[in-house]
């Protein structure tokens, strides 16, 4: 069994968990999150890759929130407001509640943290150098498992990717399938009387 899951028994009680609500039912993705745990079971590094919009972080996070107690602890880290890799670093530090500032801290905030999740959302308008930042806490810091949600790959070779697409639309003439369900749901957050069939 990987490292995460033969842990996750011992550290149950002392779990923590630091995930954003999510701000509405999810819909349409069962068979990525299948998809998100199977590599997660094999490596170390998982990049959800896709255009924006597409559901990434929602993925992300509805995969931490069914999964979190395979893991000790479980952090989502939006790096979008970053301008460059030392600013993501400074805010993954205050997600662990790190004050210290050394260029060591991430790794031994990390390492001081065996069987953790760390989930780095839109990381692309940093690459390629967050990509290399990346790849050294995940090979200095074996006991802690990364998910990335960028637009392009990281391009590292430890890197498992799960390239997301655009949802499968009904038949003409029908109004099922999860693509038509989030649209409903979408629509009815500001209408809340809309019917397909109107």
């Amino acid at each position: 069994r990987p490292m995460h899951e033969r842990r996750s028994t011992a550290y149950a009680m002392r779990s923590t968990i630091s995930l954003r609500p999510e701000p509405s039912s999810f819909l349409g993705r069962a068979n990525e999150l299948d998809r998100v745990h199977a590599p997660t079971r094999k490596s170390r590094l998982v990049t959800i890759v896709g255009p924006g919009g597409m559901g990434k972080t929602r993925l992300a996070l509805r995969y931490a929130t069914t999964r979190k107690e395979e893991y000790r602890s479980v952090w989502f880290c939006d790096v979008s407001e970053a301008h460059d890799v030392e600013q993501m670093t400074a805010i993954l530090l205050r997600m662990l509640a790190v004050t210290d500032r050394s260029s060591t801290a991430l790794e031994r905030a990390l390492a001081a943290r065996p069987g953790a999740l760390i989930i780095l959302d839109n990381v692309e308008h940093l690459l390629p150098e967050a990509a290399a930042r990346v790849r050294d806490w995940v090979l200095r810091v074996p006991e802690v498992r990364f998910i990335v949600t960028s637009r392009l790959p990281l391009g590292v070779p430890e890197e498992e990717l799960l390239e997301l697409g655009a949802m499968s639309l009904p038949p003409p003439g029908t109004s099922s399938g999860d693509a038509v369900q989030l649209f409903v749901e979408r629509v009815r957050s500001h209408h809340g009387s809309y019917s397909p069939h109107e």
